[in-house]
């Protein structure tokens, strides 16, 4: 049901930026603080048959490459699926591809206890990989309190809240002392006027604002808000290969995604795209 009012509410939004001739972040933002916004790739997915690193280092540096050359700020690297120590070595392999200058995020999907998400965090201080920040560590069931216990262990900041359909959801993560970044999604959440009140309460407990996926709409919140960090896309066309298609004005350079000036999301769309992938029932 959450998700049906989502995109209603996005709809309904873009559709009030038309009628009064304005981008959507200026409205949300009471003229909107910035033009561009930082934007990652979600990246290092587990390659079936090269997991180990041994076997994935060529893939996951020739995708690091990749994203540079997309313009990407940084990448989210997935994680959770082996042991911990080698998904060090993995995120190792990221980061000197990468060099200093790059954001890497990493994020476990809830696969791990506190204890391991701790041991994680320990070995990324150690060999020093500049983590941005640990999202999902825990599991779902040690969900507020593991993560608190992983967040007072560690100098890296612990994301989550995609999994939270309410504000109220991730007030308790707030309230909680779980997290340090908010990355609830207005496709789950209710939309952009549920989203907008979460980054509200996201002021009261110095937490930054993230949103999962979706860059199209997440440019317009960071946009309009001072405490936003980066769009997410799927720069990888293997992974998601709607990004290269989908929407025709999209501005991406020197890690920066930038704001169109048309009315509402002001989003262009392939037409002709649409009608070769669409599917009639």
């Amino acid at each position: 049901m959450m998700r049906a009012i989502g995109h209603v509410d996005c709809a309904i939004w873009d559709g009030i930026g038309k009628a009064c001739n304005k981008p959507l972040y200026k409205l949300l933002g009471d003229g909107g603080y910035r033009e561009k916004v930082p934007i990652i790739s979600l990246g290092g997915y587990y390659i079936p048959g090269k997991e180990k690193p041994s076997e994935g280092r060529e893939i996951i540096e020739r995708e690091i490459i990749n994203f540079k050359e997309e313009g990407m700020m940084g990448i989210k690297f997935k994680l959770g699926r082996l042991k911990v120590e080698e998904d060090i070595e993995r995120v190792k392999i990221a980061r000197e591809a990468a060099g200093d200058d790059f954001i890497i995020a990493v994020d476990a999907n809830k696969a791990w206890t506190p204890r391991q998400a701790i041991k994680f965090a320990k070995l990324a201080e150690r060999n020093d990989l500049n983590l941005r920040w640990i999202e999902e560590p825990c599991k779902w069931y040690y969900q507020i309190k593991g993560m608190r216990r992983v967040r007072e262990t560690t100098d890296i900041p612990i994301c989550a809240g995609q999994g939270e359909i309410t504000r109220w959801g991730c007030h308790a993560l707030m309230e909680g002392g779980a997290i340090d970044v908010c990355n609830v999604d207005t496709s789950y959440c209710g939309g952009i006027t549920e989203w907008m009140k979460i980054a509200n309460i996201a002021t009261l407990y110095d937490v930054k604002m993230a949103h999962h996926e979706e860059y199209q709409i997440a440019m317009h919140l960071f946009a309009a808000i001072p405490h936003g960090t980066y769009a997410e896309c799927f720069a990888n066309p293997d992974v998601g290969p709607l990004y290269p298609h989908l929407i025709l004005n999209k501005k991406v350079k020197d890690g920066y995604l930038y704001l169109p000036d048309k009315p509402g999301l002001g989003l262009e769309l392939n037409e002709e795209f649409i009608r070769e992938h669409t599917y009639k029932v």
